[in-house]
């Protein structure tokens, strides 16, 4: 899962319309890291495919996390053709994140 900073998101996500799963989180946040850990099985099984993976710190890129005017971590956040097509907040089973990714790649 790449880390992005503000200038990866808005260089790579919005203009370029990237289909891109976007998982805002905090370094002291024990529930992140669960999810983030979660998804290191989960982007292996997505490889070859058309989405990129990105995690964003809340802490270190406070602006673009008040520009998007998120409440609390984890947000995984789902673009497609540069627009928010799918939220979820906080943690899920690993099934909601795997049906969340399929529903925005069949779209």
């Amino acid at each position: 899962m790449q880390k992005y900073t503000t200038s990866d998101f808005e260089n790579n996500v919005i203009p370029e319309g990237e289909t891109t799963l976007v998982i805002f989180s905090r370094k002291t946040c024990p529930v992140c890291h669960a999810v983030l850990n979660m998804f290191e099985t989960i982007v292996k099984d997505y490889e070859g495919k058309e989405i990129t993976f990105a995690r964003i710190d809340s802490e270190e890129e406070k602006g673009l996390f008040a520009k998007l005017a998120l409440k609390g971590v984890p947000q995984a956040l789902f673009y497609k053709d540069g627009l928010l097509v799918k939220k979820l907040s906080g943690k899920h089973e690993e099934d909601e994140y795997y049906d969340a990714i399929d529903e925005v790649l069949a779209d």
